[in-house]
């Protein structure tokens, strides 16, 4: 067993069981809001891919693809799962970044949303919707190894510090994230949980070797 996969699956059971005792505590209400926010977070997946692409080099961008086909289809799961109308959601404004702090952008957002679908197996009953979500946690551990390896290959060059920067920010903001997951007062316990979850497995994959 790599570092990585002990790394993850400690992260897998610490979410389930985390979000298990919590899954008589959500209302019909809650559960919506979860698959919306889903569907957004994974659609902003879909759309940072995309520019990404197109901005680092030759070498990454055939992994890539596929990575965005992956969140292709995450995108339609959950809008399959919505009721009425799915939202349309604006596409954020393109910046340009070094590959680098792509890499890093790409990867901390697979660390958080890894944890958050652990969290939803928790909540979720045997079934086509877990089903669904463990096919798509089989995805995310490929990009998370991927984006793993190559985001390790710029420790102790100078654009290091600029990625640990990034990650930084983005730790800072975990409580913030969480609320959009699970907003209602009475679920506080569960996103701050949540967040220092998906704030150990960042750090953890930071540290650990690449393979």
């Amino acid at each position: 067993m790599t570092a990585l996969t002990s790394i993850l699956d400690d992260t897998e059971n610490q979410a389930q069981s985390l979000a298990s005792g919590w899954s008589n505590r959500l209302t019909d209400d809650d559960r919506q809001y979860l698959v919306a926010a889903f569907h957004r977070a994974e659609y902003l997946a879909q759309c940072a891919l995309e520019t990404s692409i197109d901005q680092v080099s030759e070498g990454y961008r055939a992994e890539l693809v596929e990575q965005l086909a992956d969140e292709e289809r995450h995108v339609d799961v959950f809008a399959q799962w919505q009721a009425g109308d799915v939202p349309t959601i604006p596409k954020p404004r393109v910046r340009q970044r070094s590959e680098s702090v792509w890499f890093a952008l790409l990867l901390i957002n697979e660390a958080a949303g890894y944890c958050q679908f652990h969290m939803l197996m928790g909540l979720l009953d045997e079934g086509e919707q877990r089903e669904a979500v463990a096919g798509i946690l089989a995805d995310e551990r490929v990009h998370i190894a991927r984006l793993q390896r190559w985001l390790a290959a710029y420790r102790g060059k100078p654009a290091h510090g600029q990625v640990m920067d990034i990650i930084a920010s983005f730790r800072k903001k975990l409580p913030g994230r969480m609320t959009q997951f699970l907003p209602r007062d009475e679920l506080a316990p569960l996103r701050q949980d949540m967040a220092l979850l998906v704030d150990g497995l960042i750090e953890a994959l930071m540290n650990a070797p690449a393979h």
